[in-house]
């Protein structure tokens, strides 16, 4: 028994800096047919920690169905004192098995609860010294702003509320900017003032606009109030967190989604973006909502 828990701990251990290195993993196809399944933007790590929950379901069903053939078998041996003890050697055995499952499990969460998750993370290095970001290109004259959300930005917005761990009572109060519907902004526009209430309401180039690279895209940045829609206050930790696991879905935890806390500004919000994630050209010194969590 010590050996078998024992080879279940060093394969974990194994597979988990695996996972660290493969992280731009993507799976060929969905897993079908299961609730929770992963869609195929799931990197290896999620993948991984979905397969090993499917295989702790799959033992305790496997140990549960020996139980309940080796209760038949005891039943219709009748008078057979062989059949009676192999009967009992098979619930024994399936019980032991059950046991050595959950007590792997116990063992692997009290080690490190990201073995038995999936989530292998590893705080993003910040290196000194390095050379400064090769410059974006500006838009060309004639580059038309799409002034809604951009796919990936709805996606992250619907995970940011509607996801099992997202936020319910999320307020939204800015995905692009109210005054380009009024022709009062032009964030295309390099004299336009930026910044301002009553004209560009972000500052140039930001993911809001869609940064350098993603004008047509649409926007790729959101702001958060601090209160909810029910007037409750929501806190800068938890929005980092939901933010994080909601960019999970593009990347990785660790990698995607930046935060930024504006609310000591003269209108608090929370700043998240997932810009940078997608080579737009914006918000790239912002801080990882990971780094936050």
């Amino acid at each position: 028994m010590i050996k078998i828990i024992f080879s279940i701990i060093v394969i974990m251990a194994i597979i988990a800096p695996i996972a660290l290195f493969a992280q731009d993993y993507r799976l060929l196809e969905p897993l079908p047919g299961l609730p929770g399944s992963l869609p195929v933007e799931s990197g290896f790590s999620q993948y991984l920690g979905w397969v090993y929950k499917f295989a702790i379901a799959a033992a305790i069903f496997l140990a549960v169905l020996m139980i309940v053939i080796g209760g038949i078998q005891i039943i219709a041996g009748g008078a057979s004192e062989t059949a009676r003890s192999n009967a009992k050697k098979r619930i024994k055995d399936a019980i032991l098995g059950l046991l050595l499952v959950l007590i792997a499990y116990l063992i692997l969460y009290w080690i490190n609860p990201d073995l038995v998750t999936g989530r292998f993370n590893i705080p993003t290095a910040q290196i000194r010294g390095a050379p400064p970001p090769t410059p974006t290109p500006t838009p060309s004259p004639g580059i038309t702003f799409n002034n809604n959300p951009s796919t990936e930005l709805s996606n992250f917005m619907d995970c940011m509320i509607n996801s099992p761990w997202g936020i319910r009572n999320l307020r939204i109060t800015s995905t692009t900017d109210n005054n380009i519907a009024t022709g009062a902004c032009n964030p295309t526009d390099p004299n336009e003032l930026f910044n301002n209430r009553d004209n560009c309401q972000h500052r140039q180039y930001s993911c809001h606009y869609g940064g350098h690279n993603c004008i047509t895209r649409g926007s790729f940045a959101i702001d958060v109030g601090i209160t909810g829609t029910d007037g409750t206050n929501i806190a800068y930790r938890d929005v980092a967190r939901v933010a994080a696991d909601c960019g999970a879905r593009f990347g990785s935890h660790d990698l995607t989604a930046r935060c930024k806390n504006e609310s000591s500004t003269s209108a608090p919000h929370y700043h998240l973006s997932i810009g940078p994630f997608f080579m737009c050209g914006c918000d790239t010194s912002m801080t990882l909502c990971a780094a936050q969590d």
